[in-house]
C-alpha cells in the first residue's frame, strides 16, 4: 500500500506536525508512506519539496499580492487567525510519487492548492482522503470562523474582511461546491466538533458519512518523568509552582494569551495560593510586552526537539490552554502523555480529549474567573494532580497512540482500495511525470477565475496607491532632512567662526595673563628671599618648633570637641524625628493593610456568590437547552420546520385576511393548528427513522433513532400521537377535524411499518407521503380556521381547491427531490422506493419540466385566486421570477434546498423560496396593512424562519454582486471597442 500525503509544511504549525507524526507512524508499521511539502523544514529524507519561486509576471506571484492586498491588508478585528486566498496553485497531479500512490492523503493545503487543484487530483481515479485540520476547506477562506456561520450557506458578506467588491469568499466556496463533490473524496476530521461543523457546511452536508480518527501521540516520546530531574535539564529551580502556557503564534486573538497576565494575576491573588511560588513557563515566540505583574516568567523559546517539550510538560505541574476556538491541539495531547493534567477552554474539540475533574479542568469559554478558580484548585491539591496526570496518561495510551492512529488509517486506506478496484475492475492507468518539477501557472475554479482579472487589478491599483503614499512620505522625508542639512551645514559655519574667534581671545587672554603674574610675583619672591636670610640669622626656627606646637593643638582639639558636640547632638535630633515619622508610617501601612484585606475578602466572597448565583440561573437554562437540542435531533425538526411550516402559514393568512373573525379566535386555532401539525410531523420522522435504522446504518447514513432503545423510541412516538391531540381540550375541534388529525397520524405510520410500509411499493408510496406531508394538514387547517367572506366569499370553494392543490403540487416535487438525494443510501441498503425503481436520471429529466408546466402554473392560479384580498401576492411572484432568472442569466446553480444535492445550471425555478419565503411574508404583510392588530405579524415571522430570510438575503446579495461585476465587464468591452473604434 503506496500512501502519499499532501501537506503545505511538514513541520511548522500543528497540522503540519500532526501530518509528520501520521507518515513516520505509518511507515513504522509498515506502509510505504512519502510526503510532498510546499515548505520544508525536517531532515526526513521521505519528504519531498515541491515549491517553485514565483516570479514576479507568475500567477503565483499575482496570487500572494491578491492574499497580501484583499486579505492581509483588510482583516476585521474579529479575528486574526489564517485566512487563505488562493488565485493559483501548482498542478502536482503529475508528481511521480502521486502516479505511484494507490491512496493521496492531504492535509493543510490552504496555501498550496485550489480548489481546482484538489479536482484535478480527484479525477484521477484514486482514493483521495482529506483529513480536516481547521475549517478552511469548508468555508471561503477562513481557517476558523470566529463565530460566523455563512459556511452553512454562501459565505457571502464575510465579516472578516473590512471591504469586499468583487465577493471572493463567496466565490471560492462556489468553486468548491461546483469541484470537490466527487465519489474519490472521503473527509475525516480528528474531532467530533470538526465533524459537525464539516457535516453543517454547505460543501459537506451531502457527504454520507465522516470519519473521525483521533490524532495520535507517540508515548515513548512523550512520556512522564521524574518532575526534578527535568527542571534541572532544563536549568529550572526546583521549588516553586509551574504552570506551562504555549503556542506557534502568541499574537493570534483566538488563542486567548493575552489574557494569561490577568489570568495570573487572579491566580497568585487566591488565599490558598502563595504569590511568591508561581512561576509561569512559556514555550514559543513569546512577545517581548508580556508582563505577569511580578511573578516570574520563564521563556524557554521555541523548542523544535520533541524530548525537550517532553521535559518542559514534566517539568511542569499544569498546563493551561486558553484558546477560543480550537480543533484538537498537539500540545494537549502531548501533556495528558506526560501525565501532566490540563486546565482549559471547552472550546472546539478539546472537551473530546480533556475530560473535566478526571485528567484536568474545563470551563466556559471566555470564563477567566472560573479559569483561575479552575487553576487554583489544580495548584492546592497535589493528590489532585496526581491523579489526573495518571488519567491523563491512561487516556492517551488507550485512544491516542501513534501506533493506533496509523492503523486505523491503514485499514481505511486498505478499505477506500478495494472499493475502487471493485468500481473500476482493477488499477487505474496513469503514466507518470519524467521529473518532479510541477508547472506554476495554474488557475483558480471557475467562479474566482470569472472575477480574477478585475480582482488583480483591484489589487495593483491599492498597491500602487500605497506605494505611492509610501513614496510621497519618503520624499517629504527626505525633504525634511535636506533642510536639516542645510540648517546644521550653516550651523557647523557660524560656530567655526565663533572658535576662531574664541580661540583669538584664548591667546590674547594668555599672553595678558603670563605679563600679569610676572608683575605681581617679582616683589613677593623679593620680600620671600629677605625673609629667608632674617630667619637664617636669628634662629626662629629652632625655638618656634619647640615651643608653639603644643598652644596651637591645644586651640585646635577644643575647636574641633565643641563642633563635634554640636553635630552629635544635631543628628540625635535628627534621628529622633525619624523614628517619629517610621512610627507613623508603619501604623498606616498595618491600618490599610487591614483595610485591603478586608476588601479582598469582601471581593472574593462577592465572586464566589456571583459565580454561584451565574450558576444556579444558567444551570436550568442550559438543561433546558439540552433537552430542547435532543428534542429536535430526535423529531429532525430542521428537516420540516422550515419546509412544510411556512406554506401553511400562507394559506392561514390568506383564510384570516379573508374572514371576519376576531384576532383572538384566529390566534387560538392557528396555535392548536400548529401545535397538532408540529406534533403530527415530529410522529412522521421518529416512526419512520425507528423503522430506517437498520437500513441507514447499512447505508452509512445517520438516523436520529439509533441512539435509542426499543422502548424509548416506542414511548417517544407514542408522547408525539397523544400530544397531536392535546388542542382539543382548549378548542372547539369538529368531528372532521379530529377524523384529519387521525387520518393525518396513520398516513405515516401505514408509510413506515412493516408489514404494510408503503414506502416501499412505489406510486402507493408516493402519494402516502403526499397525503401526509401537505395535503391532509392543508385540508385540516381548512377544517379549522374561520371560512372566507366578504371579498373573497364568491371564491372560497376556488380558494379552496387551489390551495389543496397547490400544497399537492409543490408537495410532490419535495418528496420526489428528497428520494433523489437519498436514492444512493437506499441502493446500498436495498430499500425500494419509487426513485430507486425509476430509470436512472428519469425524474432528474422530467423534473425540471414539472417545475415550469405545473408547479409555476399552480402558483399563478393561486395568485389569482387570492388577488382581491392578497394583491402583495402578485408582487411577490413577480419579484421570484425575476430574480431566479436574473440568476439563470447569470449562470447561477439551482437546487431544491440547500444541500445542493440536485444543484444543475440549467434550469431555474426549482428551488423552495417562493412558497417558504415570498408568499408567506407577502400574506403576512399584507395581513399586517390590512388589519393594524396584525402589524407584529411579519417580524415574527422573519423571527421564525430567520434561517431563510438570511439564505435568500445572501443569495440577492451574490446576484447583486455578479450584476455588478457583469455591468464592468460591460464597460471594459465598450470601452475596448471605442478605443479600437478610435484607432
Amino acid at each position: 500500500m503506496r500512501v502519499v500525503h499532501i501537506s503545505a509544511s511538514d513541520q511548522r504549525g500543528g497540522a503540519a506536525l500532526a501530518c509528520l507524526r501520521l507518515h513516520k507512524a505509518l511507515r513504522a508499521i509498515g506502509t510505504d508512506s512519502s510526503l510532498i511539502v510546499e515548505r520544508k523544514s525536517s531532515g526526513d529524507h521521505d519528504v519531498e519539496v515541491v515549491a517553485p519561486f514565483p516570479s514576479e509576471d507568475s500567477p503565483r506571484y499575482r496570487s500572494r499580492l491578491v492574499q497580501r492586498k484583499y486579505v492581509d491588508e483588510n482583516r476585521t478585528n474579529i479575528s486574526n487567525t489564517h485566512f487563505s486566498l488562493l488565485t493559483a496553485d501548482m498542478d502536482i497531479s503529475t508528481h511521480p510519487l502521486i502516479a505511484k500512490a494507490d491512496v493521496i492523503h492531504l492535509h493543510w493545503i490552504a496555501s498550496m492548492q485550489t480548489p481546482a487543484g484538489v479536482h484535478r487530483l480527484l479525477k484521477l481515479d484514486k482514493p483521495v482522503v482529506w483529513t480536516l485540520h481547521d475549517q478552511e476547506p469548508f468555508t471561503g477562506g477562513c481557517h476558523y470562523s470566529a463565530g460566523c456561520r455563512g459556511f452553512e450557506g454562501t459565505c457571502s458578506a464575510c465579516p472578516q474582511l473590512k471591504e469586499d467588491p468583487f465577493g471572493l469568499p463567496a466565490a471560492v466556496l462556489l468553486d468548491k461546491l461546483a469541484l470537490l463533490r466527487d465519489k474519490n473524496l472521503t473527509v475525516t476530521t480528528s474531532s467530533e466538533w470538526m465533524s459537525r461543523e464539516a457535516r453543517s457546511s454547505s460543501l459537506f452536508r451531502s457527504m454520507p458519512h465522516i470519519q473521525v480518527v483521533p490524532n495520535g501521540i507517540d508515548p515513548h516520546v512523550f512520556r512522564p518523568s521524574d518532575q526534578a530531574a527535568a527542571r534541572t535539564k532544563l536549568g529550572l529551580p526546583l521549588d516553586g509552582a509551574f504552570v506551562l502556557c504555549g503556542a506557534e503564534q502568541w499574537d493570534e486573538s483566538r488563542k486567548g494569551l493575552a489574557s494569561l497576565p490577568s489570568l495570573i494575576a487572579k491566580v497568585v491573588s487566591h488565599e490558598q495560593i502563595n504569590a511568591t511560588d508561581v512561576r509561569v513557563m512559556c514555550v514559543g515566540e513569546v512577545p517581548s510586552t508580556l508582563s505577569t505583574s511580578g511573578t516570574a516568567l520563564l521563556q524557554l523559546g521555541h523548542l523544535a526537539n520533541e524530548n525537550d517539550m517532553a521535559l518542559a510538560y514534566a517539568a511542569a505541574d499544569v498546563f493551561v490552554h486558553l484558546s477560543r476556538e480550537d480543533n484538537s491541539p498537539n500540545m494537549i495531547l502531548e501533556s495528558l502523555s506526560c501525565g501532566t493534567c490540563v486546565v482549559a477552554y471547552a472550546a472546539g474539540g478539546i472537551p473530546e480529549i480533556v475530560h473535566d475533574g478526571i485528567n484536568g479542568r474545563l470551563v466556559t469559554v471566555g470564563d477567566e474567573q472560573a479559569m483561575a478558580a479552575a487553576l487554583v484548585e489544580v495548584l492546592a491539591d497535589g493528590e489532585l494532580r496526581r491523579n489526573m496526570g495518571r488519567q491523563a496518561r491512561e487516556l492517551i495510551q488507550r485512544d491516542h497512540s501513534s501506533t493506533l492512529q496509523a492503523d486505523r488509517f491503514s485499514h481505511l486506506y486498505q478499505d477506500l482500495s478495494i472499493a475502487r478496484t471493485n468500481r473500476s475492475g482493477g488499477r487505474g492507468r496513469f503514466k507518470a511525470a519524467s521529473s518532479t518539477q510541477c508547472d506554476d501557472s495554474v488557475g483558480p475554479g471557475p467562479a474566482l477565475s470569472s472575477v480574477l482579472d478585475p480582482v488583480v487589478i483591484y489589487c495593483f491599483e491599492q498597491e500602487t496607491r500605497d506605494l505611492e503614499a509610501l513614496l510621497t512620505k519618503m520624499s517629504e522625508v527626505a525633504a525634511d532632512r535636506s533642510a536639516v542639512i542645510e540648517d546644521l551645514k550653516a550651523e557647523c559655519v557660524a560656530r567655526a567662526e565663533v572658535i576662531d574667534q574664541l580661540e583669538r581671545f584664548r591667546l590674547d587672554h594668555q599672553a595678558k595673563l603670563s605679563q600679569a603674574r610676572t608683575k605681581v610675583t617679582t616683589p613677593i619672591l623679593q620680600a620671600t628671599r629677605h625673609v629667608q636670610r632674617v630667619a637664617t640669622a636669628s634662629r626662629i626656627g629652632e625655638w618656634w618648633s619647640s615651643k608653639m606646637p603644643s598652644l596651637q593643638e591645644t586651640r585646635i582639639l577644643k575647636a574641633r570637641l565643641t563642633e563635634t558636640s554640636e553635630v552629635a547632638a544635631d543628628r540625635l535630633a535628627i534621628i529622633e524625628d525619624l523614628k517619629e515619622q517610621l512610627d507613623r508610617a508603619q501604623a498606616e501601612s498595618l491600618a490599610r493593610s487591614q483595610v485591603i484585606d478586608q476588601l479582598e475578602k469582601l471581593r472574593l466572597d462577592h465572586d464566589v456568590e456571583l459565580s454561584q448565583a451565574r450558576s444556579k440561573l444558567t444551570a436550568p437554562i442550559i438543561r433546558v437547552a439540552r433537552r430542547a437540542q435532543r428534542v429536535a435531533t430526535a423529531t429532525r425538526f430542521g428537516d420540516w420546520w422550515y419546509s412544510k411550516i411556512p406554506p401553511l402559514l400562507a394559506i392561514a393568512y390568506l383564510q384570516f385576511a379573508a374572514s371576519n373573525s376576531s384576532i383572538r379566535s384566529d390566534l387560538a386555532h392557528l396555535a392548536a393548528l400548529l401545535f397538532s401539525i408540529v406534533c403530527i410531523a415530529a410522529y412522521g420522522h421518529v416512526i419512520n427513522d425507528t423503522f430506517d435504522v437498520e437500513s441507514d446504518l447499512q447505508a452509512g447514513k445517520t438516523n436520529a433513532m439509533a441512539d435509542y432503545q426499543n422502548r424509548r423510541r416506542a414511548l417517544i412516538a407514542v408522547t408525539l400521537a397523544l400530544s397531536s391531540y392535546l388542542p382539543t381540550l382548549f378548542v372547539s375541534y369538529s368531528s372532521w377535524s379530529i377524523l384529519l388529525v387521525t387520518v393525518n397520524l396513520l398516513l405515516p405510520t401505514i408509510y413506515s411499518i412493516p408489514p404494510l410500509r408503503l414506502k416501499e411499493r412505489g406510486v402507493a408510496g408516493l402519494i402516502c407521503d403526499l397525503s401526509g406531508s401537505h395535503i391532509t394538514p392543508t385540508l385540516l387547517l381548512f377544517s379549522l380556521l374561520a371560512q372566507p367572506s366578504g371579498v373573497l366569499g364568491f371564491r372560497r370553494e376556488t380558494f379552496m381547491v387551489v390551495a389543496v392543490t397547490w400544497s399537492g403540487v409543490l408537495g410532490l416535487k419535495g418528496i420526489l427531490y428528497h428520494q433523489i438525494a437519498d436514492r444512493p443510501h437506499d441502493l446500498q441498503s436495498s430499500t425500494v422506493t419509487f426513485a430507486t425503481k425509476a430509470r436512472s436520471g428519469t425524474i432528474e429529466r422530467w423534473l425540471p419540466r414539472y417545475n415550469f408546466v405545473v408547479e409555476i402554473a399552480t402558483s399563478t392560479l393561486l395568485v389569482w385566486a387570492v388577488f382581491d384580498v392578497c394583491p402583495l401576492a402578485t408582487v411577490a411572484i413577480l419579484s421570484y421570477l425575476f430574480v431566479e432568472t436574473l440568476k439563470f442569466r447569470l449562470g447561477f446553480q439551482f437546487a431544491v434546498d440547500p444541500e445542493g444535492l440536485t444543484a444543475r445550471a440549467s434550469f431555474p425555478f426549482v428551488n423552495e423560496s417562493f412558497y417558504v419565503l415570498w408568499l408567506p411574508f407577502a400574506a403576512a404583510v399584507q395581513l399586517a396593512i390590512a388589519h393594524v392588530a396584525w402589524a407584529w405579524l411579519p417580524f415574527v415571522q422573519i423571527g421564525l424562519f430567520g434561517k431563510a430570510f438570511r439564505l435568500q438575503g445572501r443569495d440577492l446579495g451574490a446576484v447583486a454582486h455578479a450584476t455588478h461585476v457583469v455591468q464592468l465587464r460591460w464597460q471594459q468591452r465598450a470601452l475596448q471597442r471605442w478605443t479600437s473604434g478610435k484607432e
